[in-house]
């Protein structure tokens, strides 16, 4: 075995081991919150925890921030200019297509010439 393949085994089992290593700690961060939520063990419960987190915005709420977002869009969208995206298809015009068609007929006419020689 390579002396470059087995340090690179041991940076991730080293890796792996600190990954563990919080993952465990996580959960044993949680198993003490339950506890502290249960109580102190003799059979009653502890006061339910504050509710902390997302909070609930009534539909007419929710109605003034899409209109708030729509206008901030079009503010953005008035000041940009337009401009070709990457994949925006283009245009050319019909001399350049005869130019090219030509050299393409011009292509495949050696082409042939070569096969039947």
């Amino acid at each position: 075995m390579p002396m470059g393949r087995r340090t690179a085994d041991t940076y991730f089992l080293e890796a792996a081991l600190i990954g563990f290593q919080q993952m465990k700690w996580n959960v044993e961060q949680k198993i003490a919150d339950i506890r502290r939520q249960l109580g102190s063990g003799d059979g009653t419960l502890a006061a339910a925890p504050i509710q902390t987190g997302r909070r609930t915005v009534s539909p007419a709420g929710r109605r003034r921030m899409a209109a708030a977002q729509r206008k901030r869009w079009a503010a953005v969208k008035a000041k940009s200019e337009p401009s070709k995206a990457v994949g925006a298809k283009r245009t050319m015009s019909p001399a350049a297509r005869k130019k090219i068609a030509t050299a393409q007929r011009k292509t495949w006419a050696l082409a042939k010439a070569k096969q039947v020689s």
